[in-house]
């Protein structure tokens, strides 16, 4: 899978770059690999993943980033969906496979949120509400790709 790319600000600041994400079985029928690319200009990152399936009836799967991390994901209304915090940053995480009239497609998306300095609402009679905004957004429709 591949395509185009882009990160988002909230002021409007946009980059531009290209994914791929590669999704192959393995040996054990229980993890595939699951390599995610990023490219940009003449710079590459490959993320070198697997997808664990826990359980798959209760659409409970893993990323295992192969050096310790292990990030749970679920599959609900069709979306692998995932979320974490990382130094801070909350991040959450949506592939979606979607079928068009001309294909099949993956829409993934990363929404990062900064939660080390969250505004606290509400409070007395209702419960207090802790408000993170949205810093970053993350946006890619991956179309299947033979390979090079």
């Amino acid at each position: 899978w591949a395509g185009p790319a882009h990160l988002v600000w909230p002021d409007g600041r946009r980059r531009e770059f290209s994914m791929e994400l590669i999704v192959a079985p393995t040996s054990d029928p229980k993890r595939y690999t699951w390599t995610v690319v990023y490219s940009e200009g003449s710079q590459r990152q490959e993320r070198p993943y697997e997808l664990v399936v826990v359980d798959a009836a209760e659409g409970r799967y893993e990323i295992d980033e192969k050096n310790g991390i292990r990030l749970a994901s679920t599959l609900i209304g069709g979306t692998l969906r995932s979320a974490f915090t990382v130094e801070g940053v909350q991040v959450v995480t949506c592939e979606r496979l979607e079928r068009t009239p001309t294909g099949e497609r993956i829409v993934s998306e990363m929404l990062s949120f900064d939660g080390r300095d969250p505004i606290t609402t509400g409070g007395g009679e209702v419960p207090p509400v802790a408000v993170i905004r949205p810093s970053t957004l993350q946006e890619a429709v991956l179309t299947r790709w033979a390979g090079k």
